[in-house]
């Protein structure tokens, strides 16, 4: 993606922005603060957090969300690092201002809504916030994230895991944290992955940690031990198949869900390199694999086309995230087509493509830059990385998605990458 995208993201000139920002280092800490009993006055349901990714002073950007779904500006708080800005870091098939992460969940929230974690990639750290009682957030810790280029994190009970890509060498490394958000490596944590990984995320009974190689083709499922927090020392691995007619699947995104009491997987594949690893863009696609208690992978549906015109030059362009919400309905982000696909999740995990462009962003995608999203009850929030937005998007049965509010507090630099909430 990265050689298809950085001559395009040169035919844009940018102005520096003025960032916003609270400094929370100084605040005494309590737990009282996100108590959100106490928050009887706050008149939000939920928050979304979004990061600006900003090279200088990276920044978390604190919506209030209402009852209708729409978004308020609270607060804009400093990380305390250094992001990558809309700069692709090494080791990536990003595309600069599109994606400079090349990542998902770059931005996660603990399971009890009360911590928000992010990665610091341009100063290799990761910090740590509490949710205050009005949705704000109060910076707690950074530390090092133990490699270089940390992308992406995933939350285990209290362990948190990342991603660092170490120009050319993926890494997991893992960390205890408090109740206030405290980090702390985990002794022995360090595990190396084969190729260039792009996301990780804990399966929904926490017992599996699942990651994407976007450059080996390959799915790494390591089994984690909760007591301890420790990974296993070998993963299951999972190669894709070559299928005739097709591009190699770069698996860049994931999901993972439980039904029926089985643990299952989504992912996306954005199939823009060829079996020779040269820039060939076509359609993506979403798999979905069942999650054995050994780290097996079973496929359920592969290669499910995120468009259905039966050209595979075009339509549904580099599907690098995926978000499910609470309807079993899984949206597929195509980064260079500027548009969004839902698809149905059965319950037995099979995936069927029901409205190929749900919504498609006005305008040329290099304006743009759909990448990170968020999936909230009926509600979809999809960050715009270029143009520093977030669109809310409300779903419907039929999987289409109508825009109903946009929020423009993010960097106007290009580069914004990471959003969470509830």
């Amino acid at each position: 993606m990265k050689k298809i995208l950085i001559a395009l993201s040169a035919l844009l000139i940018y102005s520096c922005e003025k960032e916003t920002t609270e400094n929370p280092l100084n605040d005494s800490v309590s737990l009282r603060e996100n108590n959100f009993k106490v928050s009887t006055k706050n008149k939000f349901v939920g928050a979304i957090y979004a990061m600006n990714n900003n090279q200088d002073s990276n920044t978390i950007i604190s919506y209030g969300r209402n009852k209708n779904g729409k978004l308020s500006f609270i607060s804009a708080t400093e990380t305390g690092g250094n992001g990558s800005g809309p700069t692709n870091i090494l080791a990536g098939s990003g595309g600069d201002i599109f994606d400079p992460l090349s990542s998902n969940y770059s931005v996660i929230m603990s399971p009890n809504k009360k911590l928000v974690f992010a990665v610091n990639a341009g100063s290799n750290e990761i910090s740590s916030f509490l949710v205050k009682k009005d949705f704000s957030l109060k910076l707690i810790s950074k530390i090092s994230s133990g490699g270089v280029g940390p992308v992406s994190l995933a939350i285990n009970k209290n362990s948190l895991y990342v991603v660092n890509v170490n120009q050319g060498t993926s890494t997991l490394a893992g960390f205890k944290y408090n109740k206030i958000g405290k980090l702390i490596p985990i002794n022995n944590s360090k595990r190396t992955l084969t190729g260039r990984a792009t996301a990780i995320q804990f399966s929904r009974d926490g017992n599996l940690l699942v990651a994407t190689e976007i450059d080996t083709q390959r799915l790494q499922v390591y089994r984690a031990r909760p007591n301890n927090g420790l990974l296993s020392r070998k993963p299951f691995t999972f190669e894709y198949p070559e299928i005739e007619g097709r591009n190699t699947a770069n698996p860049f995104g994931l999901f993972t869900f439980s039904s029926n009491n089985k643990q299952f997987v989504t992912i996306s594949e954005a199939r823009i390199f060829n079996s020779e690893g040269a820039p060939a863009l076509q359609t993506s696609s979403l798999s979905t694999f069942r999650l054995l208690k050994n780290g097996r992978l079973i496929p359920v549906s592969l290669d499910t086309r995120v468009d259905n015109d039966g050209d595979d030059t075009q339509g549904g362009l580099a599907s690098c995230w995926v978000v499910q919400n609470n309807q079993n309905q899984a949206f597929s982000i195509n980064t260079i087509s500027n548009d969004i696909a839902t698809l149905k999740i059965a319950p037995n995990g099979k995936a069927k493509l029901i409205a190929p462009q749900a919504y498609v962003e006005p305008g040329p995608f290099i304006e743009a830059g759909l990448t990170d999203v968020v999936a909230i009850d009926n509600n979809v929030y999809q960050m715009l990385s270029v143009s520093g937005a977030i669109i809310s998007l409300k779903t419907s049965r039929s999987g289409q998605l109508s825009e109903f509010d946009r929020d423009t507090n993010l960097s106007t630099s290009g580069g914004n990458q990471g959003i969470t909430g509830f």
